[in-house]
């Protein structure tokens, strides 16, 4: 099993990944792939909805768009149950407890069309944290761990949150503060003269995370304590 990461930006090394990864001669010199994403406007999100108004086509997107604040008209969104996240059972909906997924239509356009210029072919495109989240569950299920876990998804200006149990996916909230809130503290901790410098730094590979951790989550810990996780 290999596993290997590169910048996007590094051509060489997407190149050496999949001269690696392409073994023979494959159709269009295309390698094919199951392509997991992160886009920034991804939604996934637990919700309870009122199944008797699934009759009415519109009820999806509306609620969507009332709830989270998009323009659900922009958007390819789908449902999955909230415990083993298979699709939900529109016809037979009884279960009010559910996932909202989606991303921006243009966002999908988008994606598909940088990892075709990267030489892979998508056999599926999929919302990569969906699959972190469900193996996870699994995870716990295996080993029969009751304890919920909490998973924090951390991007420049806001983070993700979930509480994952064996029984799915039970909640999920969105943090207001993600990496750029820790460059003050970088900043501070490290008496640099500005934030910019700041911000090379703790974006950087040579950056130590060990010993100002603490002080760099506070902010966000905080967040989590103080987060109301009844839905």
């Amino acid at each position: 099993m290999l596993i290997a990461e590169c910048e996007d930006t590094d051509e060489d090394g997407w190149g050496q990944i999949l001269d690696h990864f392409l073994t023979k001669k494959a159709p269009n010199g295309l390698l094919q792939a199951t392509c997991s994403v992160f886009p920034e406007k991804r939604l996934i999100w637990r919700a309870t909805i009122e199944p008797q108004k699934l009759k009415d086509a519109n009820y999806l997107s509306e609620f969507a768009a009332s709830q989270f604040r998009i323009k659900s008209a922009g958007y390819t969104l789908g449902m999955i149950n909230s415990g083993e996240g298979s699709d939900y059972n529109t016809v037979a909906a009884s279960q009010k407890d559910v996932m909202i997924v989606g991303m921006p239509k243009q966002t999908i356009s988008e994606l598909q069309d940088m990892v075709l210029e990267e030489g892979i072919y998508p056999d599926r495109l999929e919302l990569g944290t969906l699959a972190c989240l469900g193996a996870l569950a699994d995870y716990l299920k295996f080993n029969r761990i009751k304890s919920p876990v909490v998973v924090l998804e951390l991007e420049i200006n806001s983070a993700h949150s979930y509480i994952v149990s064996v029984d799915g996916v039970e909640a999920s909230r969105l943090l207001p503060h993600g990496l750029n809130s820790m460059i003050p503290v970088v900043q501070k901790e490290l008496g640099l003269k500005d934030e910019e410098s700041a911000k090379k730094l703790f974006f950087s590979n040579t950056f130590d995370f060990t010993g100002m951790g603490p002080a760099l989550i506070k902010r966000l810990l905080h967040d989590v304590a103080v987060l109301d996780w009844i839905l």
